[in-house]
């Protein structure tokens, strides 16, 4: 250990030298800081002034970092050489004592230093930021509150009462919570705009239960007003034009049809076509795929096509159509089209392979031949037709009549009828909804047809159900309460059903009494083989004066007495 005051000090920098210097000029070790520091930043020289003023806050900070570092780094030299002499056991006591409280006293110093620098760092660089963003806020504020005086003074009574005031400027520049509260109006309007695309879909009751549960929750705007009234109207305007399509379709199905069976059959394929067409074009729209109503439009197509002789269209149409719906009727056009076409194998596959299922309520050989009778009348014919009719060996085939002339009594015509009327109220309950926005007269009427054909397939269940879905569409109509009336009574609901009966005496319906139709009905139901011993009951207590005897009396020409009196001719 090199004993203390032996010369072994590093040599000495220009910085050094230049302290020296400075010192000997008269200067203490602040200002010999301050102007080096100064120097540091560009002054001139030891002339240039060295306070701070001209160099701000910033460079003032800096500068004395700069001081306390240079003066740090001016005792470094000295503290090791405190350290090594209070370390130095060959020191004497005193020296290490007063190496040890110079070392104390040094540290102390630099502390000190270091904290002042810290403060001014903080006081001139830290707090001045924080004191500017203070003022800031403090001048908007106050600009606010004049901009919301002057608001006020401007803001008329009739539009602060009737809610329609407000500055959307003013509240994004002065409400603090302008951001959130755009972002609830937001996701209330989202969550009504749902709703409103769903009113299709909704009863009265459902889609005003829907608002009253969004109200409590959200704010209904006007802009939100105005939004929902222009997407309502854009709605009513597209049922409109549903509606108009519909109509348009049901036109072209009756004129084809009225056309087919007057033997124009390129007129009939003509108008099924566009009939098809536009049933595509419609369920897409809808539904976003054609569908059930497609699949019927080509299985008619495809009918008419056979007929016109446009056999590669019927066998397009009927394939369209299996592809949509899987139906024996249409299947029937797909083998005749074949047959037309050439294609022996392929047909002949498919009139062996249904052998012995049920189209329409009939057999699938009897639907074959009465096809090829139909084909065979209008000039339509093939050598295969007789091969099949063969391989079937039905026996002699007569055409069925008219669907106007066939006995209503048959038990398989009313088992036909009760399927399709089925069907046709399925199809209603679906297309009417979509067109004018609920079930109606159509829904109505299809499911009026169920229940009295459902009478007579003695589906007495379901033949009540489906009249009391049609009374709950048409509460005012008549016809399906005597549906539901006979329905009750063929379930052993007597007394339910008497009280219908009887309560209706008198009333009109169809142009004719009450207590006729009710009596027409039996009798028609008698026809068909079923009876009930209350039928004879409810007759007897409906018949009257009126509605008997006396429509019997009336009948019979009148007494003399009772003849206008015979006027002499002039002469």
């Amino acid at each position: 250990m090199t004993p203390p005051g032996h010369d072994d000090q590093p040599a000495s920098s220009p910085l050094d030298a230049e302290r020296e210097k400075l010192r000997k000029a008269g200067y203490n070790d602040t200002e010999i800081s301050q102007i080096l520091v100064a120097r540091a930043l560009g002054s001139s020289g030891p002339a240039a002034d060295v306070s701070t003023s001209g160099q701000g806050v910033l460079s003032g900070a800096v500068s004395s970092f700069v001081a306390i570092g240079s003066y740090a780094r001016s005792t470094v030299f000295t503290i090791r050489h405190d350290l090594a002499t209070i370390f130095d056991a060959a020191a004497s006591a005193s020296a290490r004592v007063g190496a040890a409280a110079m070392l104390v006293f040094k540290v102390a110093v630099i502390s000190v230093l270091a904290y002042a620098g810290w403060q001014e760092w903080r006081q001139h660089i830290i707090s001045a930021t924080e004191i500017a963003e203070s003022q800031a806020r403090k001048i908007r504020a106050e600009e606010c509150s004049a901009r919301v005086e002057s608001a006020a003074k401007n803001m008329r009574l009739s539009d602060l009462e009737n809610g329609i005031y407000s500055n959307e400027e003013l509240a994004r520049d002065c409400d603090p919570n302008y951001a959130h509260r755009k972002a609830l109006e937001a996701a209330c309007s989202t969550k009504l705009n749902t709703i409103i695309d769903a009113i299709s879909t909704l009863t009265t009751d459902e889609f005003n239960a829907k608002l009253d549960e969004h109200k409590k929750s959200c704010a209904i705007t006007d802009a939100d007003r105005e939004a929902a009234n222009a997407k309502i109207a854009v709605m009513e305007n597209e049922r409109k034009q549903r509606v108009a399509e519909f109509a348009s379709q049901i036109q072209d199905e009756i004129k084809a049809k009225k056309q087919f069976e007057a033997g124009h059959y390129e007129e009939a394929y003509k108008l099924a076509s566009d009939r098809a067409i536009a049933t595509d074009a419609l369920e897409t729209k809808l539904a976003r795929k054609p569908g059930d109503l497609t699949a019927i439009a080509l299985a008619e197509l495809s009918l008419y096509g056979l007929f016109a002789r446009k056999y590669s269209q019927a066998l397009d149409a009927s394939e369209r159509s299996l592809k949509l719906r899987a139906s024996l009727s249409a299947e029937t056009n797909h083998a005749h089209a074949l047959m037309m076409l050439g294609r022996k194998d392929e047909a002949k596959a498919i009139y062996l392979a249904r052998t012995g299922e049920t189209v329409d309520n009939k057999k699938w050989e009897q639907v074959i031949s009465e096809d090829f009778a139909k084909l065979r009348q209008a000039g339509i014919t093939h050598p295969m037709m007789a091969e099949i009719e063969t391989a079937f060996n039905p026996g002699p085939v007569e055409l069925s009549p008219p669907p106007a002339l066939a006995a209503a009594t048959k038990a398989e015509d009313h088992a036909a009828a009760f399927k399709k009327a089925q069907e046709e109220e399925k199809t209603a309950t679906y297309m009417e909804p979509a067109f004018s926005g609920r079930p109606g007269a159509v829904t109505a009427g299809a499911a009026r047809e169920v229940a009295w054909q459902g009478l007579f397939v003695r589906e007495f269940a379901k033949a009540l159900e489906a009249s009391d879905r049609a009374i709950a569409i048409t509460p005012d109509d008549l016809l399906p309460v005597t549906d539901r009336a006979h329905a009750l009574m063929f379930l052993g609901r007597t007394a339910e059903a008497k009280t219908i009966y009887l309560a209706h005496r008198g009333e009109t319906l169809l142009g004719k009494k009450w207590e006729q139709v009710i009596s027409e009905d039996f009798a028609k139901l008698r026809q068909a083989g079923i009876t009930h011993p209350m039928m004879a009951e409810v007759e007897k207590e409906l018949i009257t004066p009126s509605h008997g005897v006396a429509s019997m009396l009336r009948q019979l020409p009148p007494p003399i007495s009772t003849l206008p009196p015979l006027k002499r001719k002039e002469k």
